[in-house]
């Protein structure tokens, strides 16, 4: 089974993806995106060719030496949701060949359409396109961070669609301070002096989102 630390990068940033070659080195592999878009084709354990498709979006960043051990990374210009999020995967031998996956090489990229980063004492957040509908397929991050500053969040209007389409708060330790869905308006989070709230949408159905607003102590 294929798992690897996640990377998140906003819509039309850039992003860099990297993890270590396994071992026994591989003398030639492909990396793909969801098996089937090919980014690079590495022969002779270090010779790394980026595929035409990719030649003006990407550039390969890593250390492979002669004997294929080393750190296999590139940089992927201007993300876009659709055509860049997924699994990164190395597969043996050539492009046309379709060899087997190699395990542990490899990592996930997530491609971030909406969100940002707040800072001081008191603001509001809101979904995309608040008061309306917010769209589908959505993955929303939002840092709140008030330095040193005790604050307080409530979710003063809150319509989503039940089960399906979710706000989830964490603090700095990365803990889960609430999972909300559905109708919840003024709903007030446990305070702290930072948020990382990520609101995701299914393909299912669209409702109005949310505001929140916080305040210091």
């Amino acid at each position: 089974m294929f798992s690897a630390a996640v990377v998140y990068a906003r819509q039309g940033s850039n992003a860099t993806l990297s993890w270590r070659l396994p071992q026994p080195a591989v003398r030639e592999f492909t990396v793909r995106r969801f098996s089937s878009d090919i980014l690079f084709h590495v022969t002779n354990y270090n010779k790394v060719d980026i595929t035409r498709t990719y030649r003006t979006r990407a550039e390969f960043t890593g250390n492979i030496d002669s004997s294929g051990s080393g750190v296999f990374s590139f940089l992927l210009y201007d993300v876009v949701w659709n055509s860049d999020r997924g699994v990164y995967r190395c597969y043996r031998g050539s492009p046309g060949s379709r060899g087997d996956q190699m395990s542990d090489c490899g990592q996930v990229l997530d491609v971030i359409r909406c969100g940002g980063r707040c800072t001081g004492s008191s603001g509001s957040i809101s979904s995309p396109n608040y008061p309306g509908n917010y769209g589908n397929y959505l993955i929303c991050s939002y840092v709140i961070d008030a330095g040193e500053t005790l604050i307080t969040l409530v979710f003063e209007d809150f319509s989503t669609q039940s089960w399906y389409d979710v706000v989830k708060v964490y603090d700095a330790s990365n803990n889960l301070l609430v999972h909300l869905s559905g109708d919840r308006g003024g709903y007030t989070v446990q305070s702290a002096i930072y948020y990382r709230v990520v609101f995701t949408t299914s393909p299912r159905g669209v409702r109005k989102g949310f505001k929140a607003v916080w305040t210091g102590m």
